[in-house]
């Protein structure tokens, strides 16, 4: 997974080097009545998702924020299992029992502390971030029907707390983009996820199967595109 990060820290420098000269347009960077609302993509160190956000400018330095996006959890435990003594060479593989088919939906207010208002020529501006909220897991069982697994989905509540950094800049008038690198407290009271009852072959290490999660704590990388309105 830290490809991905790379990657994704490797697109922020390259955005962040194209300055289209909007600083003097009247769409500036530091309006106080900004409002804006758009499209985000976040890679955490659970999964990958998206979702839409909304940004209230209280005065060129405080904003506030509503946002909501949905998480597809992905584990180690998502791969195939070959099994070696059915088909030495590797060519048979079977779907784990075990498979993560989790969705987080979070959803978040936050408050955002514009740095360096009025001092930076360039038109983009570094922040702070904090929101916090509450969040929905949706939980189907590991059955191959899709509609069985509809019929039985389980469904779970916490709440979360994002704290981060990133950089806001206008890439053309009227269109903000925000890039946000920070780190998600997330932990439900009990484990969640869930495999069915399985009895693991003698020949496997029960450590290696998976037999749920309430720690999602991670990293996380976001990248918004917004409009004024």
């Amino acid at each position: 997974m830290k490809y991905k990060y790379y990657l994704v820290i490797v697109l922020m420098m390259s955005l962040a080097c194209l300055k289209p000269a909007v600083g003097q347009s009247k769409y500036s960077i530091d309006d106080p009545d900004a409002k804006y609302g758009g499209f985000s993509i976040i890679q955490t160190t659970n999964g990958t998702g998206f979702g839409g956000y909304f940004e209230w400018s209280l005065n060129a330095s405080n904003r506030l924020i509503a946002s909501l996006h949905w998480l597809i959890v992905r584990g180690k435990n998502d791969y195939p299992i070959y099994d070696p003594y059915y088909d030495p060479y590797g060519y048979y593989a079977f779907e784990r029992y075990d498979k993560t088919r989790l969705n987080l939906l979070p959803v978040q207010l936050g408050y955002k502390r514009i740095l360096f208002v009025d001092k930076l020529a360039n038109n983009f501006r570094p922040f702070l971030h904090l929101s916090a909220g509450p969040v929905i897991a949706i939980d189907p069982p590991n059955i191959p029907d899709f509609s069985d697994r509809m019929k039985n989905i389980k469904i779970f509540f916490t709440t979360a707390v994002s704290i981060g950094t990133g950089i806001d800049f206008s890439y053309q008038p009227g269109t903000l983009i925000s890039l946000f690198v920070g780190y998600d407290y997330l932990k439900f009271n009990h484990k969640i996820d869930k495999p069915e009852e399985f009895i693991i072959p003698d020949e496997y290490d029960a450590s290696d199967f998976y037999t749920g999660r309430k720690n999602f704590n991670g990293l996380v990388v976001k990248i918004g595109i917004g409009k004024k309105f």
